[in-house]
């Protein structure tokens, strides 16, 4: 008994491309590929298609910084599967190779390589590049795994308020200091930089800084040297 398979889709002549996988006795034993057309199969020949146009993925996510703060990212990747290459993927990942392999290595890419840069850096690296960091990073992981990326995107970066606030002052060091230093000395003369400001915000910043700092003297500096005024 044999099977007829008709492909819909021939490459020259329509947007989807595909490329079919045999796996089994067809000349010879193992995989080969087929082009698009009309072929007659063997009963107990299984059939894989894989989609070779340049496809697109497109997602967010949050990271963390080198000096350990919260940010979110929008991008966007487009990759495809060189037809050489589709027997790789084939047998290191299968069909699912978009959520084993270009999912996960995309976010592992993008959150390695902002997390070597700190906050107020990240605000002043050109976009382009990060991009170019990520990219390069990228395309080495996926290529070992038949994937070739095309282009890589950050659409967006989400910066905490707080940082934005403390950049817009200005007082991005001092900040810095007070959220990651554990020099008493440098910790006291960032908080009074900061109260200087008279800013709303920056108090909050402060107070904010108050319940989560674990160390005593800086929570003890913080309420004596806050106004009463200023805690209005």
């Amino acid at each position: 008994m044999k099977y007829f398979i008709l492909l819909i889709c021939i490459l020259s002549s329509c947007t989807t491309k595909s490329v079919d996988i045999i796996h089994g006795e067809f000349g010879v034993a193992g995989n080969e590929m087929l082009p698009p057309g009309n072929h007659h199969l063997r009963q107990g020949i299984e059939v894989y298609i894989y989609d070779v146009k340049e496809n697109t993925y497109t997602d967010s996510l949050d990271f963390f910084t080198k000096d350990n703060e919260e940010h979110s990212a929008e991008f966007t990747a487009n990759f495809y599967i060189p037809e050489e290459n589709v027997i790789i993927v084939h047998t290191s990942v299968g069909q699912d190779f978009l959520n084993k392999s270009v999912i996960p290595e995309t976010r592992a890419s993008i959150r390695r390589i902002l997390g070597l840069i700190t906050s107020d850096s990240l605000l002043f690296t050109s976009r382009d590049s990060i991009e170019s960091e990520i990219k390069k990073d990228l395309q080495f992981i996926l290529i070992e795994r038949g994937i070739a990326l095309t282009k890589f995107e950050l659409n967006r970066i989400i910066y905490p308020s707080e940082l934005i606030t403390v950049v817009r002052l200005n007082l991005g060091t001092e900040y810095r200091i007070l959220k990651t230093s554990r020099n008493w000395i440098e910790k006291r003369r960032a908080i009074d930089q900061l109260l200087k400001s008279e800013s709303k915000d920056i108090l909050k910043i402060i107070l904010r800084t108050y319940n989560e700092d674990k160390d005593q003297k800086t929570r003890d500096y913080i309420l004596e040297h806050v106004t009463s005024s200023y805690r209005k």
